[in-house]
């Protein structure tokens, strides 16, 4: 087992290395969390390997977080890995141009880091999310939150056939209903609306 350790109050990289130390790397691994001024001083102490500071391997180099070195450094060839790596990199660095996610996994870890000063309570949940987001990546990255069914495809092209064939007229009061039935089923998709069609 073994152990490894950074400073205090986790957000991002420094719950993402941990949970990627546990999945792939070291199952038992420990996690320690102290203030800042401590880390080396406890990391001598403890004979644990300190992550996510200045001057030390396990680190940020040039765009790239503490999360892609330890991909790096444990050869982990993983296509879900190299896709949570790019949300993790714009997360912790405020690049949130890296990955579409990073701005939504920057703002549960402030929310989260912002309920409570745990740094294992923490850790705990973190966990969980990243396996959840390790899900996403490896399984459902391609799915979009709603899938259009076929009878909506349908539904859609009568609408969109019916207004080119009509530009100008007022449109009847059951097209109008058809357009608020498709809409209310698409309105949480972003990549597909009335107003696109």
């Amino acid at each position: 087992m073994t152990k490894w350790i950074t400073r205090e109050h986790p957000k991002i990289d420094r719950i993402a290395c941990p949970w990627l130390i546990r999945r792939f790397i070291d199952p038992d691994a420990e996690i320690i969390y102290v203030p800042s001024d401590q880390v080396m001083i406890k990391a001598e102490e403890l004979g644990a390997v300190p992550f996510d500071m200045p001057d030390v391997e396990y680190t940020h180099y040039d765009d790239q977080c503490t999360f892609d070195y330890f991909i790096k450094k444990y050869q982990l060839k993983d296509i879900a890995l190299d896709r949570i790596a790019a949300i993790v990199r714009g997360a912790d660095t405020d690049r949130h141009d890296f990955a579409p996610q990073a701005a939504g996994l920057e703002a549960v870890f402030s929310g989260l880091a912002y309920h409570s000063s745990n740094d294992q309570e923490l850790l705990a949940l973190g966990i969980r999310i990243y396996d959840g987001l390790y899900s996403w990546a490896k399984h459902l990255y391609h799915k979009k939150h709603t899938q259009a069914s076929p009878v909506e495809k349908m539904l859609l092209e009568i609408y969109t056939k019916y207004l080119r064939e009509n530009k100008g007229k007022k449109a009847p009061a059951w097209a109008n209903e058809l357009r608020e039935m498709i809409q209310d089923q698409m309105d949480t998709n972003m990549s597909l609306s009335l107003q696109q069609a």
